[in-house]
């Protein structure tokens, strides 16, 4: 009995001179990896140059990212788009609290060839000659689709009857990927609501997950709000998603979608809508799209609220919801109110 006593108190000791072993003081830390603190490392490649260059160099490896903003604004598109990327060099989890597999695999297929979802899916069930060339089209960006495809991407969706985001789940099934230094994992269409025990608790234990498996994280989180009347500021709803997200997340991004975004762009630059910019941008996203505009065409603003590489820009894109295609048109930095 007296031995046990001993032993009970001698325990904490040891764990305490382990932690003083690795707390080390600033300077030892400097001189043991001054070369490191000097340049920003390396990424995930985005899929879009803007992006990468806000982020610096990519989205920052093991870390949390939330790209946040109402529904119907273009988060999924952006993650297919990255999921589609990334999948070439290293495993990909895509799960999905909206989509089932047939609509991940028609909307990747989209996005990958380009074509006009909006009239592909509404005419697969036409019958006829009209219906028969549509569904070959489609046929053929399914076969398009399976042939670039490598075997690193892995979908979960509406199927397994998934209702909560769970950090111990996350990590199950991230084990379940393919060996590799770096892996990751895209969480779509997600809600405040949907982290079981709450959203301090779920990214609390999301980090650690990421940090100790090697996966970078990307979630897409709806959330509701009014169009900001001046983007171009970090204004009292940022705030808020500050307030819940920033401590456990290394990105946030805001994204809003509507026509008149490209007014406001050119007005928040110049003061005004002065017709020359306005102008200058509409010829640039003519040019980019190839001429083809469509009717659903609208412009999208992306706006880097919190990001640990510290820098805070706004990009401005040409979206084009029917093909799944964002096009990048300019930057410009954020100022605080």
């Amino acid at each position: 009995k007296k031995q046990g006593k001993v032993a009970a108190t001698v325990a904490p000791l040891v764990v305490a001179q382990s932690v003083n072993t690795v707390f080390q003081p600033l300077k030892a830390e400097l001189d043991a990896a001054a070369a490191g603190f000097k340049v920003i490392p390396d990424g995930l490649k985005s899929f879009s140059p803007g992006f990468d260059k806000a982020l610096g160099k990519g989205w920052s490896l093991n870390g949390i990212h939330i790209i946040a903003g109402n529904r119907e604004v273009g988060k999924s598109t952006m993650l297919i788009q990255q999921a589609l990327l990334a999948e070439s060099k290293i495993p990909v989890l895509f799960i999905s609290f909206e989509q089932n597999l047939r609509g991940f695999i028609a909307s990747a297929a989209g996005i990958m060839n380009g074509i006009n979802r909006t009239e592909v899916l509404g005419s697969l069930a036409v019958p006829g000659t009209v219906g028969d060339q549509v569904r070959l089209t489609f046929g053929a960006a399914i076969d398009r689709l399976q042939t670039k495809l490598s075997n690193n991407l892995f979908f979960s969706g509406i199927e397994t009857g998934r209702t909560t985001l769970e950090a111990d789940e996350i990590a199950q099934l991230a084990s379940m990927l393919p060996l590799a230094q770096n892996k990751l994992v895209i969480i779509d269409a997600a809600c405040e609501s949907d982290f079981n025990g709450g959203v301090s608790a779920q990214l609390h234990k999301l980090r650690n997950v990421a940090t100790e498996n090697g996966l970078t994280v990307i979630i897409s989180l709806h959330t509701s709000g009014e169009m900001l009347k001046r983007p171009n500021i970090i204004d009292e709803p940022d705030m808020v998603l500050l307030d819940k997200y920033q401590r456990y997340t290394d990105t946030i991004v805001n994204v809003t979608t509507e026509k008149a975004n490209l007014r406001k762009f050119v007005a928040m630059i110049k003061g005004q809508v002065d017709p020359i910019l306005l102008g200058s941008l509409e010829q640039k996203s003519l040019q980019l799209c190839g001429g083809k505009r469509l009717k659903g065409d609208t412009y999208t603003l992306v706006r880097f609220i919190h990001n640990r590489n510290s820098r805070r820009d706004m990009l401005l894109f040409l979206y084009q919801p029917d093909t799944g295609k964002f096009f990048e048109l300019a930057t410009v930095p954020l100022s605080r109110a």
